[in-house]
């Protein structure tokens, strides 16, 4: 404890005499570490005012250079990272010129691509649309076939009911028809019967009597007309027969023009 009070006292001391640089006396002088000598604060400038333990500036400058490396060898390495920089430069020049060289070729390729891709785009849109209008017109022509077979299922409908109508009607007809068909046996069979029924009851020399010369023939061709069709000859075949058989006779009034 003595011996640090002793050295503390001691710097105090010589900090109170004057400056061995200047000798100049001053309450902020100092004690240099380096040389043990008295300084000011204008020979300390590079220590902080306030520290009692500087170090004067040429002490400091002598530690400074004891402590730097030798120049030439600086200087040697400083040229040689000089010349490694210009090295390294060059070879970035050379290759910033292939990049910029790749770079401007790949910018042409890409204008190129670009420009087709654009012209392909074109083409894509003229494509697309005309497209759509095919679809559009297949659309169109779709809905109106739709639109014909509507009409045509309509018409093939109204003409199944029609035919449905005119089958009811054939069968209807069908039925009517047998019914005639049927009746007409009927009446022919009837008058097969009053055929024979008068053939047996009204000869025909009978009606010779009541009715004149001229009007027998006519009697003579009705009656085979009726009673005897598979027989039937024309009026003058009758007349001349009649004629050249009979001499014609007056016997009063006819009973058929009652005019002889």
């Amino acid at each position: 404890m003595s011996s640090r009070r002793s050295d503390s006292e001691d710097i105090q001391l010589k900090s109170k005499l004057p400056c061995i640089r200047c000798n100049k006396s001053a309450k902020t002088n100092a004690y240099c570490t380096q040389c043990h000598m008295t300084i000011c604060i204008t020979h300390s400038s590079q220590m902080s005012p306030g520290n009692q333990e500087r170090i004067c500036d040429e002490c400091l400058e002598d530690f400074l250079s004891s402590q730097l490396p030798d120049t030439e060898t600086t200087i040697e390495n400083i040229h040689n990272e000089i010349q490694e920089i210009a090295t390294t430069r060059e070879n970035n020049t050379k290759n910033l010129c292939k990049i910029s060289t790749q770079v401007l070729n790949t910018r042409e390729q890409c204008m190129s691509k670009q420009e087709l891709l654009h012209n392909e785009d074109i083409l894509l849109e003229e494509n697309v649309k005309k497209t759509k209008g095919l679809i559009k017109t297949t659309e169109e022509s779709i809905g109106k076939k739709i639109r014909e077979e509507e009409k045509l299922k309509e018409e093939i409908e109204f003409a199944k009911e029609k035919i449905n109508g005119l089958d009811q009607e054939t069968e209807k007809s069908s039925k009517e028809l047998k019914e005639l068909m049927n009746e007409r046996n009927t009446v022919l069979s009837e008058l097969n019967e009053l055929r024979e029924f008068v053939k047996m009851q009204v000869p025909v020399r009978l009606v010779k009597r009541i009715v004149c010369s001229m009007c027998y023939p006519r009697v003579l061709v009705e009656y085979h007309k009726i009673f005897k069709p598979e027989n039937a000859t024309t009026g003058t075949e009758i007349r001349s027969s009649s004629v050249s058989q009979e001499p014609l006779k007056k016997k009063g009034a006819c009973g058929s023009c009652q005019v002889f």
